[in-house]
């Protein structure tokens, strides 16, 4: 299964992986840790909560409400729509943190899906 390393503070990774780096889930070990292969063909064990595999996104359309894999369009020309808008308002003074966090996150999804950012 393809995914993504995604650095968490609390629980350190291995030294030679990085963040957003594309991985391959190799197996589960047990609940907590899996083994995962990087492009170079080296195995590492991770928690878990390092490795995202893709999101659902909460979608309302024509008064329906959907959850749609990450990869849909309607979901990726949305998270472009928010991407522009929210660089051109700027962050809020008190949230410059979380305003660089979303927004990474936000193109990381878009390139992984196919989308120039």
């Amino acid at each position: 299964m393809r995914g993504w390393i995604n650095v968490v503070s609390v629980y350190p990774i291995p030294g030679g992986l990085k963040n957003f780096q594309e991985i391959t889930v190799v197996r589960i070990e047990n609940t907590s840790t899996l083994v995962v292969r990087d492009a170079k063909g080296k195995d590492w064990t991770v928690n878990s909560i390092h490795v995202g595999v893709g999101e659902e996104h909460e979608f309302f359309e024509n008064g329906r409400h959907l959850w749609l894999p990450e990869s849909d369009p309607r979901v990726l020309d949305h998270l472009e729509q928010d991407l522009r808008e929210e660089l051109a308002r700027g962050p809020h003074p008190e949230l410059r943190l979380q305003f660089t966090a979303g927004i990474r996150k936000r193109r990381h999804v878009l390139r992984r899906n196919g989308r120039r950012v």
